[in-house]
Parts: C-alpha cells; sequence; structure tokens
C-alpha cells in the first residue's frame, strides 16, 4: 500500500505468458507500415518508368513524358504527369515547380495550378544538378482546363500532353485514376 495516496499497486507477475502483448504489438508494426508504404509519397528518382500501356512517351529535349492520369473529381481533375528530366547539365537543382517547371493551358498560357493536400503536404520533387529523374507531377485541371491544349514547360522547353479537343470529364468514374494516351486525349 501506498503510503501517501492510500492506493495498493500490485505488479503484474512475469508469467510468461505475455506472448498476445507481443503478437499484438508487431500486428501493429505491420499495420503501420502497410499504411506507410501506400500512402508514402513515390519519390520518382527511379530511371525506370510506368508507361499506361498507352504507346510510345513523348519527348523534347531534356524532357520526356512517361506516362498520365487523370483522376476525376466531380467537376475537376486531378492530372498526374510522370516526367523524367535530364539535368546532367544542371549546374544548380532543378525544383519541379514554377516558374521553372509548370503546366499552361491552351494559346495563351494560362498557369495550371499544381495539386496539393492540406493533410499531405509535399515539396515539389527536385532533381539534382547532374543527374537525370523520373518524377510525378500533379495538376489541378478545372473545366476550362479540358478544353484546351495542355503543354508542360521544362526550362523554357515544351512537350505538349494534350491535344487542343475538348476533353468530357463525365465519361470518367469519379475518383478512380485512369490512364490516358499522352497528346492524343
Amino acid at each position: 500500500m501506498d503510503a501517501i495516496t492510500g492506493f495498493r499497486f500490485e505488479v503484474m507477475p512475469r508469467t510468461g505468458n505475455q506472448w498476445g502483448i507481443w503478437v499484438l504489438a508487431a500486428a501493429g508494426g505491420l499495420l503501420l507500415a502497410a499504411v506507410l508504404w501506400k500512402w508514402w509519397p513515390d519519390s520518382g528518382t527511379g530511371e525506370g518508368s510506368r508507361d499506361g500501356g498507352l504507346g510510345a512517351s513523348v519527348s523534347a529535349g531534356a524532357v520526356r513524358m512517361e506516362s498520365a492520369e487523370l483522376r476525376r473529381d466531380y467537376g475537376n481533375a486531378v492530372l498526374r504527369l510522370r516526367v523524367t528530366i535530364d539535368h546532367r547539365e544542371g549546374k544548380e537543382p532543378l525544383r519541379c515547380a514554377a516558374p521553372a517547371v509548370r503546366l499552361t493551358a491552351g494559346s495563351a498560357g494560362e498557369e495550371v495550378p499544381a495539386f496539393f493536400l492540406a493533410t499531405q503536404p509535399q515539396a515539389a520533387p527536385e532533381i539534382p544538378a547532374g543527374e537525370k529523374a523520373t518524377v510525378d507531377l500533379l495538376y489541378w485541371l478545372e473545366e476550362r482546363h479540358l478544353q484546351e491544349a495542355l503543354a508542360l514547360e521544362v526550362l523554357g522547353e515544351r512537350v505538349a500532353v494534350k491535344s487542343g479537343r475538348a476533353f468530357d470529364l463525365s465519361g470518367l468514374e469519379n475518383g478512380k485514376p485512369q490512364p490516358v494516351a499522352l497528346e492524343a486525349w
């Protein structure tokens, strides 16, 4: 009995039957690892690419479009571009955000905003000087952006992403990522 509080504290005897606690701890660790694996942002620094099975990639100089994926969000959409950028001749790291890397819409060159979630803040990918890397770029498309041509600009080089033909977003299932053919959509 404790002299100050008057409570009686008992220590659980070590009987060797705490294996259940260790099993629960291991299962919790595996669950945490699976959640982190699923939601951890892809660094996109590998040389390989995932082509959505929709044909060859599109390139211009040091920029190569590998694949594009569109996910409808009701009247808007998130566009994920997988791009390989050859920055081996660069003297400083290339931060893949405006003004160095940007997506433009239409002949006026309106800049399409980058996409991010407030609950999942991510810094724009960065390619070290003297390296070539594949990165994922996310953009928030509004309905008007889908009615015009889209082009990715990287350090002044332009690569076509979407043709000028209007795209009907209502044909896509809401929330489900859909690969799109480069330049053809």
